[in-house]
Parts: C-alpha cells; sequence; structure tokens
C-alpha cells in the first residue's frame, strides 16, 4: 500500500465544475490520477475509525455478508448519505482504488455474488435529481481485494470537509467547495504514448486481459481487425464501459482513451 501518495483532496467551487460538466448522458464522473481513482462510501463511526486507522475494510464491525455501494461522484455520495446526516452513514469516506482495481470491478459481470453496477440519475447539491445525466455506482459483496486492502492505495476520512460544505450550502451556493471531477477515461494514454492528434487510442478488454490498439480512422472493419489481431478473436458483440453495445454511430463519436469490452 502506497501511503505516500499526495493526501491533499483537489477541490474546486462547484459553481464553476457545474459549466464544465456534460449536460446529459451516461458519465462515470471522478476525481483520478495515474494511479488511482477516488470513490466514496458512508460507514458508521466504528466502521470508518477502524478503517483509516488500519487503511482496511475488514474490521470487527464489518459484514462480508452485505452489499457496498461505491459511488465516484461527491454529490451522489451526499444524496445517499443526507450530507452525512443518516444513521450509520454519519462517515464519509475517501477510498482511492487502483485504477486497474476499479476496471476490473467494471469488467465483472452482474450478480448477487460479486458486483452489480447501477446507473441513477446524478443530482444536484439540494439532492434533487438531474433530470438528463445519470451516474455510475457499483455495489461491491465479499470482494477480497476491496475489503482487505490489497485494490486500496489510500483511505481517507472527509467527514470534517462534508460537514463543512454543507453548512456553506446553507449559507450561499457560491460558496460550495466540492472535489474537483472530471469524466473518467483512459485519454492521458494518448500523451503518454505520444501518439499523433488524428490517431485514437482505445483500450481493448477481453477476458479480463486488457490491450491498447491505436485506430487512424473510424472503420468498423478496421476495429475488427484490430481486435483479432490482439485476440485471435471474432467478436458476438463489443460494449461501451457504460454497457452500450457498439454500433456505427456510436463509433463515430466515440471519445479517445475510451475502453471496449469483447464478448
Amino acid at each position: 500500500m502506497n501511503t505516500e501518495m499526495n493526501r491533499e483532496l483537489k477541490t474546486e467551487r462547484y459553481l464553476l465544475q457545474r459549466e464544465l460538466w456534460p449536460a446529459s448522458g451516461r458519465h462515470i464522473m471522478a476525481q483520478y490520477n495515474e494511479e488511482a481513482i477516488l470513490v466514496y462510501q458512508a460507514y458508521n463511526k466504528k466502521i470508518a475509525d477502524y478503517a483509516v486507522q488500519i487503511q482496511k475494510l475488514n474490521g470487527p464491525d464489518w459484514s462480508s455478508t452485505r452489499m457496498t455501494w461505491i459511488k465516484t461522484n461527491f454529490l451522489w455520495m451526499m444524496f445517499r448519505s443526507n450530507w452525512a446526516r443518516k444513521k450509520n452513514q454519519d462517515h464519509i469516506l475517501g477510498i482511492w482504488l487502483k485504477l486497474e482495481s476499479f476496471n476490473k470491478y467494471l469488467r465483472m459481470p452482474d450478480s448477487e455474488k460479486g458486483t452489480v453496477r447501477i446507473q441513477d440519475p446524478d443530482h444536484y447539491p439540494s439532492g434533487d435529481r438531474h433530470p438528463l445525466r445519470k451516474a455510475v455506482q457499483l455495489g461491491l459483496k465479499n470482494v477480497q481485494g476491496f475489503i482487505n486492502g490489497d485494490d486500496i492505495v489510500l483511505i481517507q476520512d472527509l467527514t470534517e470537509f462534508v460537514h463543512a460544505q454543507h453548512e456553506a450550502l446553507e449559507n450561499n451556493l457560491d460558496e460550495l467547495v466540492i472535489p474537483e471531477e472530471k469524466i473518467y477515461s483512459i485519454e492521458g494514454l494518448v500523451k503518454q504514448n505520444g501518439l499523433e492528434e488524428k490517431s485514437h487510442l482505445i483500450l481493448l478488454s477481453y477476458r479480463g486481459k486488457q490491450k491498447p490498439i491505436v485506430m487512424y480512422g473510424r472503420d468498423e472493419k478496421e476495429l475488427l481487425d484490430l481486435v483479432f489481431q490482439k485476440f485471435k478473436v471474432k467478436p458476438k458483440s463489443i460494449t461501451t464501459l457504460t454497457g452500450d453495445v457498439l454500433t456505427k454511430e456510436l463509433l463515430n463519436v466515440l471519445p479517445k482513451g475510451s475502453t471496449l469490452f469483447i464478448h
């Protein structure tokens, strides 16, 4: 576990961020870097104190049979916990997950014994639903890497920050500051690999293995050829990170750095 990771939470005024966020669609909005992605969870004091002190969640008050819901979206967590004022949700933890672990969770099939992905309406600071934009939350049940800390880089207690921002919200929306969030993608790999602007770096995922490809167009045949080159399979279907089946129309607007899942 890398406890030397920068512990400073990057924040910005809500009203400034609101202008930069997509107005509609299904998105994974999150704070992340090259190492980890920040997710949120609400617990009672005993579970939260143990998790922060030991940097693991499997304390004496943890239930391995429960489904725990993690959110990458701060305001969704505030809606769910009523700004850390609900019973047994009065402590908000910021859990920095390894990027490869988070991607692994996204690839897991929905199951009562494993991971469940739910796309719910995003929320305003007031708790009202956003009419056009949806956020993703992940339900984890008995996922050992999450429970024993192997998938976790750092656990932080954000409760004091939450209380301070709830007070700011009640005084004046202009004063509200929340964690910085942007659409989660692997677009940063484009710069790391020195690719040309006209190229499109795409991450292919098949049976737990991930391989990057470079597309120079938006052609379905080019994509299928690259899939076969990388995995020696002819896919029955290809889906996006949000679970949509890839169509010609989606391929034409697919952002650089997107992840595609081969089935």
